[in-house]
């Protein structure tokens, strides 16, 4: 079963990642950013992670509303590179 949540969970990714990028590509017609994204000190965001945990907090305007971007988001949502 551990192996199938994970092949699960590695198949979201793939996909949400998929979506996104024809989003902002195709649908947006911007091309000048990396998907995903970095913070400013070179971490790769996790946005599947950060999609969940804005749901999980009641949605993009709930946590706008509320300013819980910075106070709530794990740190685990990026991950260091290089």
């Amino acid at each position: 079963m551990k192996n199938l949540f994970l092949s699960i969970s590695v198949n979201w990714r793939k996909k949400f990642k998929e979506m996104l990028t024809w989003f902002i590509n195709i649908k947006l017609g911007i091309s000048t950013r990396p998907i995903p994204p970095y913070t400013y000190d070179n971490k790769l965001v996790d946005l599947l992670g950060l999609y969940m945990v804005v749901k999980c907090d009641g949605g993009y305007r709930n946590v706008t509303d509320n300013n819980c971007f910075g106070k709530k988001l794990p740190k685990q949502l990026s991950v260091q590179i290089g």
